[in-house]
Order: C-alpha cells, then sequence, then structure tokens
C-alpha cells in the first residue's frame, strides 16, 4: 500500500495527484504544481523537478489512466483508513481486558480447577445450609418457650380451678353432714 501511495504522489506537493498530466520526459505532476514551478523566475526553460531533462516547449498532456489508477488508490487508502479506524476501535474496545496468553491447562489442570469449583460451590451451599439451620433452631426454640409458657399458664388455671372445685366440695360434704333440717333450711334460705 505505501508503495502505491509513493507511486500515486506528485514528486513536488507529495501528496495524491490532482488533475495529474505527464510531461514530454513521461513523468507525471499535479497540473498546479509543474504550472507553478516553470512559472518561477529562477527556472530557465522547461526541465523536468525530477530528471531535470529541458523540454523546448511547455507540454502538458492529461493522464487519463493514471486518474483512474489513482481514483481506485484513493478507495483503497479510505478502505485502509476505515479498517485501521476500525481497529483501533476495537483495540480501544478491548482496552482494560485483561489477556491470559498462557499455555491451554494440562487435562489435570482442568481436572483440578474444576474440583476447586466444585468444592467451593459445596462450601458455599454448606454455609448457607448452616445459616438456614441456625435460624430454624431459634425459631423452634422460641416455639418451645412460646407453648412451655402456655402450658404453665394452661397448669396454673387448672390449678386454680381445682382448687376452687375442692373448696367447693369440702364445703358440699360440710353441708352434707349436717342435720336435715339444717341442711334445708340453709339451701331454702338460699334459693329465696
Amino acid at each position: 500500500m505505501e508503495a502505491l501511495q509513493s507511486e500515486a504522489s506528485c514528486p513536488l506537493c507529495r501528496g495524491f495527484f490532482r488533475d495529474p498530466v505527464s510531461i514530454p520526459c513521461g513523468h507525471h505532476f499535479c497540473r498546479g504544481c509543474i504550472q507553478r514551478r516553470w512559472e518561477l523566475p529562477q527556472n530557465r526553460g522547461f526541465s523536468c523537478p525530477k530528471c531535470q531533462k529541458i523540454t523546448p516547449e511547455r507540454s502538458l498532456r492529461p493522464s487519463r489512466e493514471l486518474e483512474k489508477i489513482l481514483e481506485i488508490a484513493r478507495r483503497m487508502s479510505r478502505e485502509g483508513i476505515l479498517k485501521i479506524r476500525e481497529e483501533c476501535e476495537n483495540i480501544g474496545d478491548l482496552r482494560g481486558q485483561e489477556f491470559d496468553f498462557s499455555p491451554s491447562p494440562t487435562p489435570q489442570e482442568q481436572t483440578e480447577f474444576h474440583r476447586r469449583r466444585v468444592l467451593s460451590q459445596f462450601q458455599g451451599l454448606r454455609l448457607v445450609l448452616e445459616e438456614l439451620s441456625q435460624k430454624f433452631l431459634a425459631r423452634l426454640r422460641r416455639l418451645e418457650r412460646e407453648i412451655g409458657e402456655m402450658q404453665e399458664e394452661t397448669v396454673t388455671g387448672l390449678t386454680q380451678e381445682i382448687s376452687r372445685l375442692e373448696i367447693r366440695v369440702l364445703e358440699l360434704e360440710e353441708k352434707c353432714r349436717q342435720p336435715a333440717r339444717t341442711f334445708l333450711q340453709v339451701t331454702i334460705g338460699e334459693h329465696l
């Protein structure tokens, strides 16, 4: 590509030929570049800036073939620049990423890597299960405590009810031991 750019460049302005012309010696220049050169006062005659051959007259022939080649070169140059720009963007996208250029791991290394990964995953699962088990045990202890408190309240309530009923039974037994006439008076008096 550099050789093509070099051949497609004007030796005077060093850019791609613009309106390329050839002079009698066969060298090519931009029309404007060679005309300006020949108009300089220090130039005697019409000499070729490349080979210094002097021509008797100012003769410029348009170079249509070179113009076509130049168009192809410009297109290739633009495409090359676009490709380079795309590559730079790709490199820019990859910037910051780390690349591992180490040789591929052996089967033993791959096996060891997978073994470590599986162990690490099991370790993570074990920790999760342990945490869940601690939560469930704490909840179970709380439920046991609540059930114990409810049982205590129930036992206390039943004990109080039993005590009250025992007192009532004792009262009734005492009344039953009284003579019938006293028992009936007390009972009738209570209901009046």
